[in-house]
């Protein structure tokens, strides 16, 4: 089973999403949820598929049954992300920030003090606040989400913070700063060791 999802999702990493889709459906066929582990992660699987291939129903039928079973809350605040997620990437973007709220909640109590989740999350609320054009609040909640970045020591976080303060900046007009925040998110990616991040972000710094 592991190695099947380890397949899945380097099919999924390098775009290849009805390969993925495919494995994960013959994964999904063997596994229930008394095996919460691997059928959670065959969940999360689906969900990432779905929604990527704009299968948006069948990816929150997933998600939902994923927060339905979620033992504890470290695995409902993981499972609400992803519920967020798919509303995001769907364009329900109220729907995608109660999601969000309801994750930050259980943060605020059960992982207070860890400062990737917070920062992941609040990334999150920023990046919808911006596709909803609510720019200043976006700004404002992508620093907050840098600065717990920061803290966490994470560069993936971190890179996805600057990226995002990019973007906003960009959608404000500001170039010179937008271009900024691009160059240190593809620092912190490149810290990261991840490369898809990085052409995507000197993409984004081509246009401004």
């Amino acid at each position: 089973m592991q190695e099947k999802l380890e397949k899945a999702w380097q099919l999924f990493d390098i775009g290849d999403y009805a390969a993925s889709e495919e494995i994960y459906l013959e994964c999904l066929k063997k596994t229930d949820e008394d095996d919460y582990e691997n059928y959670a992660s065959v969940l999360m699987g689906m969900i990432y598929t779905q929604s990527y291939m704009e299968k948006y129903d069948e990816a929150r039928k997933y998600a939902n049954h994923l927060i339905e079973i979620a033992p504890n809350d470290e695995e409902k605040h993981i499972a609400l992300h992803q519920a967020g997620m798919v509303e995001r990437m769907a364009g329900r973007y109220d729907d995608a920030l109660k999601f969000f709220q309801q994750e930050a909640e259980i943060i605020d109590v059960a992982f207070s003090e860890d400062d990737m989740r917070i920062a992941a999350n609040l990334y999150e609320q920023a990046y919808v606040n911006m596709k909803k054009g609510i720019l200043d609040k976006a700004e404002k909640i992508m620093n907050l989400s840098l600065q717990h970045a920061k803290k966490s020591e994470d560069a993936m976080c971190i890179g996805c913070a600057y990226r995002g303060l990019g973007e906003i900046m960009g959608m404000c007009g500001n170039t010179i700063q937008a271009r900024n925040y691009f160059e240190q998110a593809i620092a912190a990616f490149e810290l990261a060791g991840d490369s898809i991040a990085v052409d995507e972000v000197k993409a984004m710094l081509a246009e401004n």
